[in-house]
């Protein structure tokens, strides 16, 4: 798997001008994938301008293993920031995967972010939302 794991606790870690691409998610636990482009395990990540997350796949529309967080999997003891131009998702991609298009390596072309739970952004808990001036979310099925 290739993505990137956030595990710190002092230190909040701001990305900016990043696209986050091509990630396959990671183990979890035997039965869960999580974060295909982004695992948040601990700690606070700031997705600031520039930053794109999409294109990344965790899990498949028939596997018996649960995934979660296609984009950004964020995890109860972590905070997730998100603004300025930042993007978790693609605006020029409305397609949602099917049935059809499942497997183990879905085309990009036909999605932004894939997982069968949260495909954009899976937060463990109650997420509360923090609009900034000129913020994008993409949600995607």
């Amino acid at each position: 798997s290739t993505i990137v794991v956030i595990a710190t606790d002092d230190i909040p870690i701001i990305l900016e001008d990043l696209i986050i691409t091509g990630g396959k998610g990671t183990v979890a636990n035997m039965s869960q994938w999580v974060g295909g482009g982004i695992y948040l395990q601990q700690g606070t990540l700031k997705l600031g301008n520039g930053v794109k997350v999409t294109g990344n796949t965790v899990g498949t529309l028939t596997s018996s293993n649960e995934s979660y967080g296609g984009g950004v999997y964020v995890n109860p003891d972590a905070t997730l920031y998100i603004y300025g131009t930042a993007c978790v998702g693609d605006p020029d991609i409305s397609t949602a995967p099917t049935e059809a298009a499942s497997g183990t390596d879905l085309p990009s072309s036909t999605y932004a972010n894939f997982a069968q739970c949260g495909a954009g952004i899976y937060s463990y808990l109650v997420v509360e939302f923090m609009f900034m001036p000129r913020m994008m979310l993409v949600w995607e099925l």
